[in-house]
């Protein structure tokens, strides 16, 4: 699967909010999609496993979205039949987790709506 990629790293040693080293053995999983939320089920299964361990205690998870895989953050899906909505899956992912965007794909892929307003990052409620 070029150009996906799936980074974890365990960390030990972390710095808390007074400067302090402090133990940990927290493990921070970033995932790197580009491929368009419909068509495959690449980003679908990516979401799945984020979600997974994004409730887990000892993760942190982190998602990155460029090239065409901005998408899945774009207000106003129309899922094409049988499909999952995959904004509500990154809705319910950035509860504990984190969500960054490319901000050139997104000005690319916002169409009528004006570039990145037509993306939604906030968390379900």
């Amino acid at each position: 699967m070029a150009g996906d990629g799936l980074v974890s790293i365990k960390n030990h040693n972390l710095l808390n909010s007074d400067g302090k080293t402090e133990e940990t053995s927290m493990t921070r999983t970033l995932f790197i999609l580009n491929d368009a939320p419909y068509g495959n089920e690449r980003v679908y299964n990516a979401l799945r496993l984020a979600g997974a361990l994004v409730t887990r205690e000892d993760q942190h998870v982190r998602v990155f979205l460029l090239a065409d895989a901005v998408t899945c953050a774009k207000a106003g899906q129309k899922v094409p039949e049988g499909y999952y909505n995959v904004q509500l899956m990154l809705r319910k992912l950035l509860h504990k987790g984190e969500l960054a965007m490319c901000g050139a794909c997104m000005d690319d892929r916002g169409g009528d709506t004006g570039g990145r307003e037509a993306f939604h990052t906030e968390p379900a409620s």
